[in-house]
């Protein structure tokens, strides 16, 4: 967007103003909704001192929703909008994508794709009020924004319900790893009963395939493999369930020998009239749909190195790419379904599994065999991004300053990632289902970080808005404070300066709106937790 470059000619008395804490004019400074006024004092007040008023950093965007004072980020100074909308792409077609047919078979396939929908929508709309919290507090870390508007103590829970999602989706990424490499190792070498082709082999072997790239490699580059394989493995498992559909129609050439699999005889349950029916079954598809879509802190962290120009674009990158991925895992979900043939008992956590044995597709088996190694890529960006949650709680704990965690930040890569493997690998044996670990994420940190914390953060920055605004009455109410300017409110006292049409007005309703977003999260969340522990 275009940017204006506002004065910056301070005066003394101004400076010796801000010196003595006093607040200053508010035409020279417009104050951002959403933000404390001590913490706004105290940023302005640095910022004289320092002279970083100067330039590119005393700017502010028409196209803006915040016209703050803002500096220009070079952390992530290569993220794109691409990059963007491959990474929600390859977050929400990520290893629980095999448990979608699990989550449609117990719910029944039409309520299922319902469920996943009103998901699916919410998140993209949570993650739009984080963007928003965001850029009014000018805090771009999940769990500071928490901070910002919650407290410590709720900051404190955010870091904890993040380091324990990434635990249990690297050990999740395990588990589907070796869930795909065994059936395919069994079938390639069918006369050989080898210790080295079983699960428990294949799944330390892989995890000590990566601990290499997990201590030499760095946390983009690893983010940034994994987006695009995951995205591409994702692709080839939709084109190799959809492939024998279009045999039948005589679209494409048939690659299934017919009579080694009976898979997708039985009748499929689309209303939920039998198993998927119960509640308490259905309750346990929620929370996958839930995990599914949980991709807020990392995608925040993305925001944050786009260009002040693209920030505007980010919310419609962001919904279409929701909507692709969702397109995408719901169809590769519905085939699931039917490809087994069953939708209860039969579905499992891993719907791909008994297909690779019945199947004699080598379409479907290449396809397999990406996704595993897609999952595996994905390893090294999760042991990076848990040595950088426990730094970070180390660090507010006990309120270090940036270089006093390098000496801790090298024993976490050195000693803490090995122990870290080993531990997330163990957890993997004991849990032995992708399943499991996707119905205790969605419906305890998954459904807090990506509902109830944003939904409480959106409504505590409505109410802050709207107590600030409420300082603002219409030019027409006022005229003797009226000016030439076309905006409709102006200050309410000793101020000329009109509201500038960028700032955003908030409303009750979408106080509400959040309010309920959160509440309804707490609710189902706590529901289908009951019904993952009775369950399991």
């Amino acid at each position: 967007g275009k940017e204006k470059t506002m004065s910056s000619s301070i005066s003394a008395a101004e400076l010796m103003a801000l010196n003595e804490g006093e607040e200053v004019a508010h035409s020279t400074f417009p104050r951002a909704s959403g933000l404390r006024a001590s913490g706004l004092s105290n940023s302005r007040r640095s910022a004289l001192k320092n002279s970083v008023l100067q330039r590119d950093y005393h700017t502010y965007s028409t196209r803006a929703r915040h016209p703050t004072l803002r500096r220009r980020s070079k952390k992530g100074a290569g993220v794109t909008l691409r990059g963007v909308f491959m990474r929600i792409c390859a977050t929400v077609l990520g290893s629980f994508t095999l448990s979608c047919p699990f989550a449609l078979a117990k719910a029944g396939v039409v309520f299922g794709v319902a469920i996943a929908t009103v998901v699916a929508v919410a998140a993209s709309s949570s993650l739009v009020m984080l963007v928003r919290c965001a850029e009014a507090c000018e805090r771009y870390e999940h769990d500071e924004i928490v901070d910002m508007y919650l407290g410590a103590t709720a900051k404190r829970a955010a870091q904890a319900s993040r380091l324990v999602m990434t635990v249990l989706m690297v050990a999740a990424q395990l588990i589907v790893w070796a869930d795909l490499i065994t059936p395919l190792a069994k079938t390639a070498f069918p006369d050989h009963e080898a210790w080295w082709m079983s699960w428990p082999a294949v799944l330390s072997f892989g995890a000590g395939l990566q601990l290499p790239s997990v201590l030499f490699t760095s946390y983009s580059s690893a983010t940034t493999v994994a987006s695009y394989a995951g995205v591409f493995a994702a692709f080839l498992l939709l084109v190799a369930l959809m492939w024998p559909v279009s045999a039948k129609l005589g679209l494409v050439p048939s690659v299934v020998d017919s009579s080694t699999s009976d898979v997708g005889s039985a009748p499929v349950d689309f209303l939920g009239e039998g198993r998927g029916g119960a509640a308490a079954e259905a309750m346990l598809g929620v929370p996958v749909w839930v995990v599914a879509f949980s991709f807020h802190p990392q995608i925040l962290e993305m925001y944050h190195g786009l260009p002040t120009n693209k920030k505007p674009l980010f919310p419609i990158v962001a919904h279409a790419a929701v909507g692709l991925a969702g397109v995408m895992v719901l169809a590769i979900g519905i085939l699931g379904v039917v490809r087994t043939g069953n939708a209860g008992a039969a579905v499992g956590g891993n719907f791909l599994s008994p297909l690779i044995e019945n199947d004699g597709s080598l379409l479907l088996r290449a396809a397999a065999m990406t996704f595993g190694v897609a999952m595996l890529l994905a390893v090294p960006g999760g042991c990076t991004g848990m040595r950088s949650i426990i730094a970070r709680i180390v660090r507010d704990a006990n309120r270090l300053e940036e270089h006093e965690l390098r000496p801790l930040q090298q024993v976490l890569l050195w000693v803490g990632t090995p122990l870290m493997l080993v531990a997330v690998t163990c957890l993997a044996f004991v849990i032995g289902d992708v399943a499991k670990c996707a119905d205790l994420l969605g419906s305890s940190t998954g459904m807090v970080l990506s509902f109830v914390f944003p939904g409480l953060a959106y409504a505590a920055l409505c109410e802050s808005s709207m107590a600030y605004m409420s300082q603002y009455q219409p030019v027409s109410e006022t005229p003797s404070l009226a000016t030439k300017s076309s905006s409709a409110f102006s200050w309410n006292a000793n101020a000329a300066a009109p509201i500038p049409k960028s700032w955003p007005v908030y409303s009750a309703r979408e106080r509400w709106c959040a309010l309920a977003m959160a509440g309804v999260g707490m609710g189902i969340g706590t529901v289908s937790l009951m019904a993952t522990l009775l369950a399991w």
